[in-house]
């Protein structure tokens, strides 16, 4: 295994997924991701909308979500799509099959903004991570967040009442966030996320900015420091056993 590349990339995922990591600038980023691009990694800059890795396609490399938002997309066998999640940088998509040695994408994901990825190939991110002690902690990291995050959702799509799913997710969505902060999603993507009816969010929606947890500015759903400090409250009151 090349070292050169091993101490890359584990610097790149430090760098990345550090504390303070949405605070990095693109200064910082493009000279972490510098000695990466001479050795086989490729950087993307992509628009909102823009689908960069595809569901049942041969799991040829991680993408490395440093700027921007995607969705998770998973599709039926009758070729329905959903909506399965949403999620800011840093993330890194693919890692799952990489650690399970699958040889499929399971779920296409598709930029929800303006995003910088780095595509890092397959085989050298499995050797990075048997290789390199600082990459392992990151990537460890992020499939405990992962999977505390979806034991999350199961909680709250089966212990709450839809609208109280909707206050946690944008709770979950901006807790870290600066402030005022626009949920990247539009209402469809968000109702098929939370599994909820598209004219029953709009309701829920309505209800929630009357509690004044949420605004609407410029057609995104917002919430202000004002407004989180609200929907803190009311979300550690549904915690509550």
């Amino acid at each position: 295994m090349n070292k050169d590349y091993t101490e890359a990339l584990g610097s790149l995922l430090e760098l990345a997924f550090g504390a303070g990591s949405t605070a990095r600038n693109d200064a910082a980023l493009q000279s972490a991701i510098a000695p990466l691009l001479a050795l086989g990694c490729r950087q993307h800059r992509l628009a909102g909308g823009k689908t960069f890795v595809h569901s049942g396609f041969a799991v040829y490399s991680v993408f490395v979500l440093l700027r921007g938002s995607a969705r998770v997309i998973c599709y039926s066998a009758a070729g329905a799509a959903s909506v399965q999640d949403s999620l800011a940088a840093p993330q890194m998509f693919g890692l799952i099959e990489v650690v399970e040695e699958r040889l499929m994408f399971a779920a296409s994901i598709q930029a929800n903004t303006d995003v910088l990825v780095l595509e890092v190939p397959a085989a050298l991110f499995r050797s990075v991570l048997q290789n390199s002690t600082p990459a392992a902690r990151v990537i460890i990291r992020n499939l405990a967040f992962l999977a505390v995050r979806n034991m999350d959702n199961v909680e709250y799509y089966t212990l709450n009442r839809p609208q109280q799913t909707l206050a946690l997710y944008l709770y979950q969505a901006c807790k870290d966030a600066k402030k005022p902060y626009a949920l990247p999603l539009c209402r469809r993507m968000l109702a098929e996320i939370l599994h909820i009816h598209l004219r029953s969010l709009y309701r829920y929606l309505d209800e929630l900015k009357d509690k004044g947890l949420c605004c609407v500015i410029r057609g995104k759903i917002t919430i202000t420091e004002q407004q989180f400090a609200a929907l803190q409250q009311f979300c550690a009151g549904l915690e509550q056993p």
